[in-house]
């Protein structure tokens, strides 16, 4: 294990975290450290990884002083096959873990990873691509504490996305997956998911809508808990998979984090071809034309002032809607003609903000209308250049 003790820029060998054990090793290792306060395990760093030494399986050990000294060695699962494990703590104490067994598989702990419970098993279809991703929602919103899980397989012929839910730390699940990508034509793989502090859930995973080999990197996110998700592209350019030889490979590192609206998104791209690949990100806040800061649903349809008013060059407007429906956000002229249509798209219930860019336009007055279902409200702004 390797630390950093100034915020990223240096680091450090720590500890030796998982010795080896001969064989193949140690592989597709996972950490997490626990960030919920009023838990036990409050900061204890969680690792797993899967084995294929002389007693292969899923593994697990823990950390409770910083990564200086480690836990023996716990399996996990009730058998020695599956690999690709996923790791995350609950609200309440408990320790989460998925992997691929022919299957997705899940078990959790609830004495702080001295022992792990039976299997459960999520889906019998085997992933495709990549492994299972799981974590938690620590928002204080409803769905505090619900459990989410991504993976995709092949059941429907091509590869898509499921997403999976248990609201009571993961002795029940919904009944049947929910599939997170829209279009279902071509090949959606190796997805990761994460829940902001707002519980709003964002999930990123590459994509072959454009092409068999043109692979683009999409994001999704769903303001109700995972019942339904919105699409967006990131990638500003496709990609075609080279793999020369079973060395080169891409996908593995892919990966999203979300704060407060905020969402950085990173992932492995070769579209400056073989043996180049590099890491990309994304700035969302200019991919999503609308962004979701609140699951909470409102009480009614409101459009509020945007701010700042007057502005230059941008503006950000917020809204609110009761109820899901197809909504659009359209700026006109003092004169009344259409200028442009910020967005238009399916929302579900929630609380919205959205980015207005002036930079094209000259100092004046001009007005913002939304309509979603039933509802429709205009407000005016100043641009003052």
């Amino acid at each position: 294990m390797y630390k950093s003790t100034n915020n990223g820029q240096t680091f450090f060998l720590h500890s030796t975290a998982v010795p080896g054990t001969g064989g193949a090793g140690e592989d597709k290792e996972w950490i997490f450290c626990d960030p919920i306060t009023t838990n036990a395990t409050f900061n204890n760093i969680f690792i797993s990884w899967t084995s294929f030494g002389p007693q292969p399986g899923i593994k697990f050990r823990k950390s409770t002083n910083g990564g200086l000294n480690w836990s023996s060695t716990v399996n996990i699962g009730d058998n020695t096959s599956g690999q690709g494990s996923n790791i995350c703590s609950g609200t309440a104490s408990q320790i989460y873990v998925v992997w691929d067994a022919g299957g997705i598989r899940f078990d959790k702990s609830t004495n702080g990873g001295t022992s792990f419970g039976t299997d459960f098993q999520l889906s019998n279809v085997s992933s495709t691509n990549g492994f299972p991703y799981i974590c938690c929602d620590y928002s204080n919103s409803a769905a505090r504490g619900n459990v989410y899980v991504v993976w995709d397989d092949m059941r429907g012929g091509n590869s898509d996305v499921w997403f999976q839910r248990s609201t009571n730390g993961g002795t029940n699940w919904l009944a049947s997956p929910v599939r997170v990508n829209d279009v279902t034509t071509n090949n959606q793989y190796w997805p990761v998911i994460q829940c902001d502090n707002n519980g709003i859930l964002y999930a990123i995973y590459y994509d072959t809508r454009a092409g068999a080999s043109a692979i683009n990197a999409y994001v999704a996110y769903s303001t109700d808990a995972g019942n339904t998700w919105v699409n967006q592209i990131m990638s500003d350019s496709n990609f075609t998979q080279q793999q020369p030889n079973s060395d080169v490979r891409f996908g593995d590192y892919i990966q999203i984090d979300a704060h407060d609206g905020k969402v950085i998104p990173v992932w492995t791209d070769q579209r400056k071809g073989y043996p180049n690949q590099e890491i990309y990100t994304a700035n969302l806040s200019g991919i999503l034309a609308v962004n979701p800061i609140s699951t909470e649903v409102p009480v009614s349809f409101a459009l509020y002032q945007n701010y700042p008013n007057p502005f230059n060059p941008a503006t950000k407007i917020r809204f609110d809607l009761p109820k899901g429906s197809f909504t659009k956000i359209v700026v006109f002229d003092a004169i009344g003609r259409e200028i442009r249509t910020i967005f238009s798209q399916v929302l579900t219930a929630g609380a919205y903000e959205t980015e207005f860019n002036a930079s094209n336009l000259t100092s004046g007055v001009y007005f913002y209308k939304i309509t979603s279902g039933e509802f429709s409200e205009t407000k005016k702004m100043l641009v003052v250049k």
